[in-house]
C-alpha cells in the first residue's frame, strides 16, 4: 500500500486515478503541516508530516444530503464524477456521514476550497467550491454537522460539488443518498 499525499488524494477526485488501492489498510495521508494555512500564503513549504486518520471501524455508512439545494448537474462516469447542488453563497454544507477530515485545502486547481472526509475503510466524500471551511484535517465530523459554506463554481454560479468514492472509484451519490421529500 503506497501512501498518498493529501494533494494526490484530492487530485484524483477530479481525475480518473483510483485513490485507495488497498481497502483493508488505513488511509495514511502525507500532508503539509496545514494546507489551509498554506493556501492563504502562510507557509508554502511542505513539512512531510505523516498524519494517520483516526481509525473508524468499517460499518454500514448511512448517508444524508450535504445541502438542501436542487441538483443542477448529475453524475456522469465520463464527465462529472459527482453531483452539483445549487444554492446561495454561504448556504450550509453538511457532512453527509460520520467520518474523519483527511484533507482541507485548495491545492487542486479548478475546485476551490475542498474538504475530503473518510468514512470507514472504503468510503470518501468530497465537498468542493466552498466559500468557507469550518473543519480541518484531523477533525472528526458527525453526520449532518455543518462543515462548510457553499461558494461559487468556475462559471461564477453558487454550487456545491459533491462526490462519493468507494474504494477510490467514483460512484453516483444518488444511489446512496436518501430520497428527498
Amino acid at each position: 500500500f503506497k501512501q498518498k499525499t493529501a494533494y494526490e488524494i484530492a487530485s484524483c477526485l477530479v481525475g480518473s486515478e483510483m485513490c485507495i488501492r488497498d481497502s483493508n489498510s488505513r488511509l495514511g495521508v502525507e500532508a503539509p503541516s496545514n494546507s489551509v494555512a498554506r493556501s492563504q500564503g502562510i507557509d508554502n513549504q511542505p513539512t512531510n508530516i505523516v498524519r494517520q486518520s483516526i481509525a473508524i471501524e468499517d460499518r454500514k455508512t448511512i448517508w444524508e444530503w450535504p445541502s438542501t439545494g436542487e441538483i443542477i448537474n448529475g453524475f456522469s462516469l465520463n464527465g462529472n464524477k459527482g453531483i452539483d447542488i445549487g444554492g446561495q453563497v454561504g448556504d450550509t454544507v453538511f457532512a453527509a456521514a460520520e467520518g474523519d477530515v483527511v484533507y482541507s485545502g485548495r491545492d487542486v486547481q479548478g475546485i476551490g476550497n475542498l474538504l475530503i472526509v473518510r468514512h470507514g475503510e472504503r468510503y470518501l466524500s468530497a465537498y468542493a467550491h466552498n466559500s468557507k471551511m469550518l473543519v480541518f484535517e484531523g477533525d472528526q465530523v458527525k453526520s449532518g454537522q455543518k462543515i462548510a459554506e457553499i461558494g461559487m463554481d468556475l462559471s461564477g454560479e453558487p454550487a456545491l460539488h459533491f462526490e462519493i468514492r468507494i474504494d477510490g472509484k467514483p460512484t453516483d451519490p444518488m444511489g446512496l443518498l436518501p430520497g428527498r421529500r
